[in-house]
């Protein structure tokens, strides 16, 4: 599993934990602050895995006409919704 993601499920950990205390306020408000700290920490790898992502979506954009042509309708002033019928 990528660092990102594992820094992402320990933050969505964290953050469901913090959801379920009863032993009071300040707990909670430790919790959210260690997802926020680790957070904060992974942020340039975060970044990068969205990079990533990013990259990915968009050579898989360029590979499918499709999508391409229905974003490009998007673009255009036309209703995507009639043009989609003509597709």
């Amino acid at each position: 599993m990528p660092q990102a993601e594992q820094i992402a499920r320990a933050a969505k950990e964290a953050f469901d934990a913090a959801q379920l205390l009863e032993n009071g306020e300040q707990e909670r408000v430790n919790a959210l602050r260690l997802v926020r700290e680790t957070l904060a920490a992974a942020k340039s790898d975060i970044l990068h895995a969205n990079s990533l992502d990013m990259e990915v979506c968009i050579a898989q954009l360029l590979l499918c006409p499709h999508i391409w042509q229905f974003l490009m309708l998007l673009l255009t002033s036309v209703s995507a919704t009639e043009r989609l019928q003509e597709i």
